[in-house]
């Protein structure tokens, strides 16, 4: 029941930590450079669907730190070196498009703090309590 004498709800500010990688950027790119090579006549990568599942397995596994399949090739290799090769490939249309220095700031970011995985098992190793990771979401994404 609302008395009409609390305070306004106030909006919670996104902290840097939980700041978006910039997905969608990436997926435009990615679209961009697919359609490019489609229109010059390269033919389409297809991939096994069993090798596409064992690389996203892995990915969600190891994730920036082990290493990943590579979708077009099936070796294990860096996760590192794949999302450098990736924005390799993807660096005209990101230009293109304007995103390079979101999408590289981003990806250093990255590699220097770490994932919001890595982050949250940082904070369950301190007391192996999840009530710890909790705390952590809260604080990275609702600064008090």
């Amino acid at each position: 029941m609302n008395t009409g004498t609390s305070a306004p709800p106030t909006t919670c500010p996104l902290s840097r930590s939980a700041s978006p990688t910039p997905l969608s950027p990436v997926v435009r790119a990615l679209t961009a450079t697919a359609l490019t090579a489609l229109r010059a006549g390269e033919p389409a990568p297809r991939p096994a669907p069993e090798l596409l599942r064992a690389a996203c397995w892995r990915a969600a596994r190891d994730g920036l730190a082990g290493h990943g399949i590579d979708p077009l090739t099936g070796r294990l290799e860096p996760q590192t070196a794949l999302v450098e090769r990736l924005l390799h490939t993807i660096t005209p249309a990101l230009r293109r498009h304007e995103d390079l220095d979101l999408v590289r700031e981003q990806w250093q970011r990255l590699r220097t703090e770490g994932t919001g995985a890595d982050r949250q098992r940082t904070a369950f190793r301190g007391r192996t309590n999840t009530h710890d990771v909790v705390d952590f979401v809260i604080s990275a994404t609702c600064p008090l």
